[in-house]
C-alpha cells in the first residue's frame, strides 16, 4: 500500500502539453490498435487521457538518451581503439628490440661457436704430434733393447731428488 499523494508544487508544462491548446481535450481520430508493452499505474492521482501525448514524451526522452548512449559508445569505442593502436606500437617496437638482441646472441654464440671449433682442431693437433713423439720414442728404446715390460719409471712418479740425477 502507498502512503496517501501529497499535495505536491506545480510543475512546469511538459513539451507536449504545450502544444495543446486550452481547453477540454480534442476527441482524437482513430487509430489502428497497436499491441505495446506498456506498464501501467493503477491509482495514480496525476493520470489524465492524455496517456497519448505523454507516450510521446516518453518516445522522444527515449529517443534521445538512446541518441546520447549511442555517441558516448562511438566515444568509448573510439578510445578503445586509440589504446589498442598504441599498444600495438608500442609491443611493435618492444618486438623488434628483441629480435635485435635476439640476433645479436646468435651472432655471438656463433662467434664463441667458431672459436671453440678452432681452438679444438689446435688441440687435436696437438695431440697427435704427442702421439707421434711416444710412438718415435717407443721405437728408439726398443731399438736399445729396452721395452714396456721393464720397469722404467716415468716422470710423473719421479719425486724432486729424482729429477736432478735422470737429467
Amino acid at each position: 500500500p502507498r502512503p496517501p499523494p501529497q499535495a505536491q508544487p506545480p510543475q512546469p508544462p511538459q513539451p507536449a502539453a504545450m502544444l495543446r491548446p486550452p481547453g477540454p481535450p480534442q476527441p482524437q481520430p482513430p487509430q489502428p490498435q497497436v499491441q505495446k508493452r506498456t506498464l501501467e499505474v493503477v491509482g495514480d492521482p496525476e493520470a489524465d487521457d492524455s496517456g497519448g501525448e505523454d507516450a510521446e514524451v516518453k518516445k522522444a526522452m527515449r529517443a534521445e538518451r538512446n541518441r546520447q548512449s549511442a555517441a558516448a559508445s562511438r566515444e568509448r569505442k573510439k578510445h578503445h581503439i586509440k589504446e589498442l593502436e598504441r599498444r600495438v606500437s608500442m609491443l611493435s617496437a618492444e618486438n623488434a628490440q628483441l629480435q635485435v638482441e635476439q640476433l645479436q646472441t646468435i651472432r655471438s654464440r656463433i662467434e664463441k661457436e667458431r672459436e671453440l671449433l678452432q681452438e679444438n682442431r689446435r688441440l687435436k693437433e696437438k695431440v697427435v704430434i704427442q702421439e707421434n713423439k711416444i710412438e718415435k720414442l717407443t721405437k728408439q728404446l726398443k731399438h736399445h733393447g729396452i721395452d714396456d715390460d721393464t720397469n722404467l719409471k716415468r716422470p710423473s712418479t719421479w719425486t724432486a731428488g729424482q729429477w736432478g740425477k735422470k737429467g
